[in-house]
């Protein structure tokens, strides 16, 4: 924030802002740069610029974004202020030695929004990961808006990254004036230069009638600047009318000497009604600009034209290259881009499903952050964005990384405890477009040492906290999974403490369970808080042991309250040794209790339990508060966290129990009359019955994946 009172970047500062620059640099002493040698300034000493010796990240209070109060320079709301505008601009060098700056915020109202608003020096080797930049309305109804630099007039941008969105707020339908929006840059003038640069940002205008330039990488590109061997992946939209200039890479480029060469870029690109000049690379050329070896990707773009440059390319056609050779469609994209003679090697291909990307002026870290991890292990070897799990160790380490992005924003020991499970990464764990979750490579066990119980370090395994993402278990198991909680009076206990919103769990199998606890119990999870269970199964026993009055037992999931359980079963033993004591206790082969809490839609689909259901606690079974079933306990919907009440959250149809004394043994089932005739009991013989999908299985061939 200090760089704002040295704009020239000699760490001389006038008087007035003296306290200003001390607040970033107490004792700074400007002697201590040594003279560069030039007779001309007349200096003894000479500091020439500013470079990062960290990483910084905005996001003060570590919610994921920097666009709170309790963030830095939040400003009241508008965020970063940017540096330097068109009458003070900054004019020195910003090295960022490979280094991040993190969760920038911005929604400004001046006209030059970005890191830095205008900007007539160099800034190199600089990532802004997850930036979210915004131009704010403004008398002026237009702006220039990019995360990096809004305007880069002369001097240049090299090895530079940005992640995250672009957006306009500005609505005027006049379309007089331009609304400027890039993915990384908003303009670039008079010779000015990006070279080995790119974004994933996505870039949005809103619906201004005309006057908007959204390009994935640069909006406007004069005066003989050039764009060299960079690439833009971010969607862009918005905009509308005629003059509209939206383009994948560059939005508007004009002026004889103006270039862009050994390019690419993949993003989509859209806009609104009458927008005539949109292309998946170039939005609008003209005055004779150079486009070369230059290309978009006319499947993921939308675009089957580029405002008269470019080549169109299929995916597989910008995938497909051999890992190290610049040939076919690459052939001359070995280019110089850091100005000292020779070409650089700038790319690496990766392998057929994967796009170039950068390699040259790029640290392990910001390389890993792309696409693939280049030097470093891969740990998504199948390119499905799921990191590849196979040892117990890594399962344990899940527990650092709840959203499944892998190793992305980690810090302190919960970044060390990671890297010990995966070791040889730097970031990025090699998940082309982000890590979306975990998936099993092998079968896991417990039981170490072939006496089928758990075994230290994880003998008594403390469950994953609240999972929000993917985890797939390719039909691999874990076994001999061992919990015991008894004395937890809050947490719950199974595999994961709990499966939030969006997440899925898939393909796994839970067999030799022991699972003890206190209060939601499940082998898979204790409570189901919105995700996706499918294909799965458990198998041991599962009880509660503790002395809560209220417990939630099931044999795959403890307390079911939103989401999908979807043609999974359980063959374990399910106790509740209290028998419960509170009025929303429940006790189910596969589920304790069911809960539609203030509408929400839990769903069991093509799901059964074949293990015994035991209360031996004091009360009559399913009355007062002893609430056992052979398939789910309590079943019912609540206004609060507090109350069950009878009424049924959602309908019962084509389901059934064995009444027979080898099953449940039970000739009712609460609520059975909610599926009419489609729900009842039938004995074991009935149930075995091999009708096909006839008779009383009539209804069963249903679709469980979601597919056509």
């Amino acid at each position: 924030n200090a760089i704002r009172y040295d704009l020239n970047g000699d760490g001389q500062v006038a008087a007035g802002d003296a306290a200003n620059y001390a607040a970033g640099f107490p004792n700074f002493d400007a002697a201590s740069c040594p003279d560069n040698d030039d007779p001309a300034d007349g200096a003894s000493y000479d500091c020439e610029g500013y470079e990062l010796t960290a990483d910084l990240n905005f996001d003060a209070n570590g919610d994921g974004d920097g666009s709170d109060a309790g963030d830095h320079y939040y400003n009241g709301g508008a965020g970063w202020t940017p540096i330097g505008t068109l009458t003070a601009s900054y004019t020195s060098a910003f090295q960022g030695n490979g280094h991040t700056i993190s969760n920038l915020f911005i929604n400004s109202s001046v006209l030059w929004v970005g890191l830095f608003g205008y900007n007539r020096g160099t800034i190199s080797s600089v990532g802004l990961p997850n930036a979210n930049v915004t131009g704010a309305t403004n008398s002026f109804n237009q702006h220039v808006v990019a995360p990096l630099v809004g305007t880069q007039r002369g001097g240049g941008i090299s090895f530079c990254w940005a992640t995250g969105s672009v957006a306009s707020a500005i609505t005027d339908a006049s379309g007089a004036n331009p609304k400027v929006l890039g993915g990384l840059v908003g303009s670039l003038q008079d010779n000015a230069y990006l070279r080995a640069s790119w974004s994933r940002a996505t870039v949005t205008a809103q619906s201004a009638a005309g006057g908007v330039r959204a390009g994935g990488l640069v909006s406007s590109q004069t005066g003989g600047s050039d764009v060299l061997a960079s690439y833009a992946a971010g969607a862009v939209s918005g905009g509308q009318g005629a003059n509209t200039h939206n383009g994948g890479l560059v939005a508007y480029m004009t002026g004889s000497g103006t270039t862009v060469d050994a390019s690419y870029s993949s993003g989509a690109v859209s806009a609104g009604t009458g927008a005539t000049e949109i292309g998946g690379l170039i939005g609008r050329r003209t005055s004779h600009p150079a486009i070369t070896n230059s290309y978009w990707d006319r499947q993921t773009s939308g675009q089957t034209g580029s405002g008269g440059g470019g080549t169109a390319k299929t995916t597989t056609q910008l995938q497909t290259t051999p890992a190290t050779a610049y040939t076919g469609d690459f052939a001359n994209w070995n280019v110089n881009v850091d100005g000292v003679s020779g070409n650089d090697d700038p790319w690496h291909f990766g392998t057929s499903s994967q796009y170039p990307i950068l390699q040259f002026g790029f640290n392990a870290h910001s390389i890993a952050r792309q696409q693939g991890v280049v030097g470093t292990t891969d740990y998504d070897a199948d390119d499905d964005n799921l990191i590849d799990l196979g040892t117990l160790a890594q399962l344990n380490a899940v527990r650092y990384d709840a959203n499944g992005s892998g190793d992305d924003g980690l810090t302190g020991s919960n970044a060390v405890a990671y890297a010990e499970a995966f070791p040889g990464l730097t970031a990025g764990m090699g998940c082309p477009a982000g890590c979306a979750g975990y998936e099993l490579t092998a079968h896991l066990d417990f039981d170490t040492d072939g006496d089928d119980t758990a075994d230290a370090p994880y003998a008594n395994w403390t469950p994953l906290p609240a999972y929000s993402a993917t985890f797939d278990g390719n039909g691999h198991t874990i076994a001999n999974l061992a919990i015991d909680r008894a004395s937890d009076t809050a947490g719950g206990a199974g595999l994961f403490h709990s499966l939030s919103a969006g997440s899925a769990v898939r393909g796994l199998g839970l067999p030799g369970a022991d699972v003890k606890g206190n209060f939601y119990i499940g082998i898979l999870a204790g409570t189901n808080n919105g995700g996706t269970i499918s294909a799965s199964w458990t198998g041991g026993a599962v009880a509660k042991t503790g002395t809560t009055p209220t417990s939630h037992v099931g044999g795959l999931v403890g307390r079911h309250i939103a989401g999908d359980i979807i043609a999974c079963y359980s063959t374990a033993s399910v106790a509740n040794t209290d028998g419960g004591q509170n009025a929303d206790t429940g006790t189910g082969g596969l589920v304790g209790t069911l809960i539609s809490f203030n509408g929400s839609a839990p769903r069991i689909i093509a799901s059964y339990a074949a293990g015994a259901v035991t209360p031996t606690g004091a009360g009559s079974v399913n009355s007062g508060r002893t609430v056992v079933g052979g398939l789910v306990g309590a079943w019912g919907s609540q206004g609060s966290r507090n109350a069950l009440s009878s009424a049924s959250p959602a309908p019962i149809a084509n389901s059934y129990w064995d009444t027979s004394a080898g099953g449940t043994g039970w000739t009712t089932s609460a609520d059975a009359s909610a599926g009419g005739a489609t729900t009842g009991g039938y004995t074991t013989m009935q149930l075995q019955e091999r009708t096909g999908y006839a008779g009383i299985y009539a209804a069963w061939n249903v679709n469980v994946d979601g597919q056509p």
